[in-house]
C-alpha cells in the first residue's frame, strides 16, 4: 500500500501542474510535440519566480500571435497592391497589430510548471478553436446589431435626416471599436471570414459623400452697391429630391476687410438663409460647402457690384491708413478725395497683462482692436470689429506682434507694417 502511494505521488508530481521531480519535462525544449500548431499556440517561459515564468510564457505566445498577424496582413496588402490599390504594407500591418493582442491575456492558460534549482518554467497554451468559437458567437451577435443600425440609417436617409444618419454611423463606429482587436486576431489565427465592422461603417459613410446637392437661389448676384449686406438663400436636397434637414453649411467670402466665414443650418425644408457683409469692387466669389466633412457637396455664388465707386480711407493711425489703402488697391479699388464711400478705422490698444515666465523674465500681453466702418455720405453701411493679441518679453515686442496680427486679420496678401507712434502712445496711456 505504501509503495502504491509513493508511485501515485510520483505520477502526480511528474504529470500535474507542478514538477518537483528530477526529470526535465520535454515541453521545455519541444513545446509543440504534444500540441498541434494548427489548433494551439504554445509558449514556454522561465524566471526566478512563478509570476515571472508565467508572464514570459504568455509574452512568448503574444509574440507568436503578432508574427501571425503581421504575416496575414502583409499577404492582404500585397493582394491589394496586385489588384491596383495603393497600400503601404508597413503602415497597414503595424496599424493593425498595435494594441490588438495585449488585451487577450485572459485567453492564455498556464498548463504546466516546473521548478529546477530555483528556476521556474511555465507552459502557456492558447486554444485557437476555443477562442474562435467564443469570438465568432460574440461577433455574430454584434453583426446583427450593426445590421439594425444600417437599416435605421437607410430610414433616416429616406426622410432627409442625413446629418442624423452620419452621426448615428459615427457613434456606432466608436461603440464597436473595441471589437476590432477580436476581428483582427480571429482573422489572423484561424482565417476568419468576418469583415471589419469599422470598414463596413466607413464604407457606408463614404457612400454618402455625394448624397446631397447644394443649390443657391442664384449662381450670380448683382448687388446695387459695392458695400452692402447681402442676403441669399440656399437649398439642400438629397439624390431622391428630398429636402436635407439639419445640414450645417459654411459660406466663405474672401473679400477684403469684411471677408468672413458664416455657419447656418438647413431647416425642415432643407433651406438655409445667409446674411453676408460684402465689400467688393469687382466680381468675387462666395463658396458654400457642407459643414459635415463626410459630405463633399459644394457650390459657388459669384457677386459683382452694378457700378464701380471710389473710396477713401480715414484713420488716426497712418500705418493703418496706409495698410488699408494697400489692401484695397490689391482688390482693384480706386480712391479719390471726394469719394462717396469712406472706410473709417478707429483703433484702440492696451496692455492686457504683465507677468513673468518660469525663468523670471517679463512677459507682456497687448490687445489691439479696430472698429471698422464703411460710410456712404456719413451713414454707416457696414461695420466690423477686429481684435488681436500679441506677446513678448518687452512692451515694444508685444505691440509689434499684436499690430501685425491685427493687420493680417484685416487683409491677407499685404505685408503687415510696423505700428506707428500713434499706436505706441495709445498703449502707454
Amino acid at each position: 500500500m505504501k509503495n502504491i502511494s509513493v508511485l501515485f505521488l510520483i505520477f502526480i508530481c511528474c504529470n500535474g501542474l507542478f514538477y518537483f521531480c528530477s526529470s526535465r519535462p520535454k515541453w521545455i525544449e519541444e513545446p509543440y510535440k504534444e500540441y498541434d500548431p494548427s489548433k494551439y499556440i504554445v509558449g514556454v517561459g522561465f524566471g526566478s519566480s512563478i509570476n515571472q515564468s508565467d508572464d514570459t510564457a504568455r509574452q512568448e505566445i503574444i509574440k507568436q500571435i503578432k508574427v501571425q498577424i503581421r504575416s496575414r496582413f502583409e499577404q492582404t496588402a500585397k493582394m491589394e497592391i496586385k489588384s491596383g490599390s495603393e497600400v503601404n504594407i508597413e503602415e497597414k500591418v503595424l496599424g493593425r497589430i498595435e494594441g490588438v493582442v495585449e488585451g487577450k491575456i485572459e485567453d492564455i492558460q498556464i498548463i504546466q510548471r516546473y521548478e529546477d534549482k530555483g528556476m521556474w518554467y511555465s507552459l502557456a497554451v492558447f486554444d485557437k478553436a476555443e477562442y474562435s468559437k467564443k469570438i465568432r458567437r460574440k461577433l455574430t451577435e454584434k453583426e446583427l446589431e450593426i445590421s439594425k443600425v444600417l437599416k435605421s440609417v437607410e430610414d433616416d436617409i429616406s426622410n432627409g435626416e442625413i446629418f442624423n444618419s452620419i452621426q448615428k454611423l459615427k457613434e456606432t463606429k466608436r461603440k464597436y471599436a473595441e471589437l476590432e482587436s477580436d476581428i483582427v486576431l480571429l482573422y489572423s489565427i484561424s482565417g476568419g471570414t468576418f469583415s471589419s465592422f469599422q470598414e463596413i461603417i466607413d464604407k457606408k459613410i463614404d457612400s454618402l459623400k455625394d448624397l446631397i446637392t447644394i443649390r443657391p437661389e442664384s449662381d450670380n448676384l448683382v448687388i446695387p452697391e459695392p458695400a452692402t449686406n447681402l442676403y441669399f438663400q440656399v437649398k439642400v436636397i438629397t439624390k431622391s429630391g428630398q429636402p436635407a434637414k439639419n445640414i450645417p453649411l459654411i459660406a466663405k467670402f474672401d473679400g477684403p476687410i469684411f471677408g468672413s466665414e458664416i455657419l447656418q443650418t438647413t431647416d425642415g425644408n432643407g433651406i438655409a438663409n445667409f446674411s453676408f457683409p460684402i465689400l467688393t469692387f469687382q466680381k468675387n466669389r462666395i463658396e458654400i460647402k457642407s459643414g459635415i466633412p463626410e459630405l463633399k457637396s459644394s457650390a459657388n455664388i459669384y457677386v459683382s457690384p452694378s457700378e464701380r465707386k471710389t473710396f477713401k480711407v480715414s484713420s488716426d493711425s497712418e500705418a493703418i491708413k496706409n495698410f488699408i489703402s494697400a489692401c484695397l488697391s490689391n482688390f482693384g479699388f480706386e480712391f479719390s478725395s471726394n469719394a462717396p464711400y469712406t472706410i473709417r478705422v478707429i483703433p484702440s490698444a492696451k496692455i492686457e497683462s504683465v507677468g513673468k515666465d518660469f525663468k523670471g523674465n517679463s512677459i507682456y500681453i497687448i490687445n489691439i482692436s479696430a472698429d471698422i466702418s464703411v460710410l456712404k455720405e456719413n451713414e454707416n453701411v457696414l461695420k466690423a470689429v477686429k481684435n488681436s493679441k500679441g506677446g513678448g518679453s518687452t512692451a515694444k515686442e508685444a505691440i509689434e506682434q499684436a499690430f501685425r496680427n491685427l493687420l493680417s486679420s484685416i487683409c491677407k496678401g499685404v505685408q503687415p507694417l510696423a505700428p506707428d507712434e500713434y499706436i505706441t502712445k495709445m498703449v502707454k496711456q
